[in-house]
C-alpha cells in the first residue's frame, strides 16, 4: 500500500506538469483515470489516486463517469 501511495504521488506530480503545459492551458477537462493509467503505465487504481490527490489540491474536480474538470492551474 505504501508503494502504491508513493507511486500515486509521483504520478500526481507528473500530472501537475501536464496541467501546466500549453496543451491544457485553455482546456476545461483533464484526462481520465484510464487514460492516465495508460499514459503513465500504472494501474487504474494508482491513476485514480493520483487524480484525487490533484482534487485535494483544488486543481481538479473529479466525478464518477465524467472527465475531471480543471478548476485551477498552478503557474
Amino acid at each position: 500500500m505504501i508503494h502504491s501511495d508513493n507511486k500515486a504521488c509521483e504520478i500526481a506530480e507528473k500530472m501537475r506538469e501536464l496541467l501546466r503545459s500549453a496543451e491544457y492551458s485553455k482546456r476545461n477537462e483533464f484526462i481520465s483515470s484510464r487514460q492516465a493509467a495508460e499514459l503513465y503505465n500504472v494501474s487504474h487504481v494508482t491513476a485514480s489516486r493520483a487524480l484525487h490527490l490533484l482534487e485535494d489540491d483544488n486543481l481538479l474536480q473529479c466525478r464518477r463517469g465524467a472527465l475531471p474538470k480543471i478548476i485551477r492551474r498552478r503557474n
